[in-house]
C-alpha cells in the first residue's frame, strides 16, 4: 500500500505499516531487505503463516508456526519459480537472512490481531 500511495503522491497515514518500494530504483537501496507475510486459511479450520525476506537475489521463506516452522532459500535470478531449495547449499546466506527475518518479527511484536494487521484508531 505505501508504494501505491507514493505513486499517487499521497502521504501514508501514521498507522500504516511498510515503506514505498519506489526508492529501490536507486543504487544505494540495492541491498535493502524486503519483508512480506501471508496468512492462508487451511481446510479444517487452521491458519498457515508464510513469512519471507528478500535481499538482492535471495529469498528466505518461513512457513508454519512456533514449533513447526520450516525454511526454504531460493535464488530468484537463477530460479524465479522457486523450485530449488538452496538451504543446505547456502547455509551462511540462510543464517544471515534468518537473522534479518527474526529482527523484523521482533520489531513488529506490538501489532494486534493477525500477523500483518495493525489496529487503526480513527478520531
Amino acid at each position: 500500500m505505501p508504494t501505491i500511495l507514493d505513486l499517487l503522491g499521497i502521504s501514508p497515514p501514521p498507522y500504516l505499516q511498510g515503506q514505498s518500494l519506489l526508492p529501490m530504483e536507486r543504487v544505494d537501496q540495492a541491498d535493502r531487505a524486503i519483508y512480506g507475510e501471508n496468512i492462508i486459511w487451511v481446510s479444517g479450520g487452521g491458519l498457515l503463516q508464510h513469512l519471507f525476506v528478500v535481499r538482492s537475489n535471495l529469498k528466505l521463506v518461513e512457513t508454519g508456526e512456533r514449533g513447526a516452522r520450516t525454511f526454504a532459500l531460493y535464488d530468484l535470478e537463477a530460479d524465479p519459480g522457486e523450485s530449488r531449495n538452496l538451504l543446505r547449499d547456502e547455509p551462511g546466506a540462510a543464517v544471515g537472512l534468518m537473522s534479518t527475518l527474526e529482527q523484523f518479527k521482533l520489531s513488529n511484536q506490538k501489532r494486534e490481531g493477525l500477523p500483518g494487521c495493525q489496529k487503526a484508531e480513527f478520531s
